[in-house]
């Protein structure tokens, strides 16, 4: 009888390990989501170590999926409403979220991926990059 009550026990403690673990992905994508104001591909996976890579006074996020990139521009046209540009000498679809062409401030490119592995699309999301705000302490 104890070897079943231990059996059951240890099958809980997997279950719950399992479900956290398969949680943990997506809690990370919410709070980014929130963190950037932009919805992100389901399924998307961030890519954490291009994090460094940055546009002047703007931050870049990387993001990478098997999904084709048709698939993931129709996303993005549902969820933002706007239709995508294509700049000169540039295979991304560029949806803005701030600024016109041809000086836009902040957007999500889509684009096939050329770099090598298993994803079909590289998605980057650019947003201005938030000045930290000086402690205003007061002196006496």
């Amino acid at each position: 009888m104890k070897s079943a009550a231990r059996y059951v026990l240890v099958l809980v403690v997997l279950t719950f390990v399992a479900q956290s673990a398969l949680a943990a992905p997506k809690a990370k994508t919410l709070s980014l989501e929130r963190k950037i104001g932009v919805t992100i591909y389901p399924g998307a996976k961030y890519l954490e170590h291009l994090s460094g890579m940055q546009i002047p006074g703007k931050k870049a996020y990387y993001f990478e999926t098997a999904a084709e990139p048709r698939t993931v521009a129709s996303f993005y046209m549902q969820r933002l409403h706007k239709k995508p540009g294509m700049f000169k000498g540039q295979n991304a679809l560029i949806f803005p979220l701030s600024g016109k062409p041809p000086v836009i401030n902040e957007y999500v490119s889509v684009e096939p991926n050329i770099y090598g592995g298993k994803a079909k699309t590289i998605i980057t999301i650019v947003k201005a990059a938030r000045k930290a705000r000086k402690s205003r302490a007061k002196h006496k």
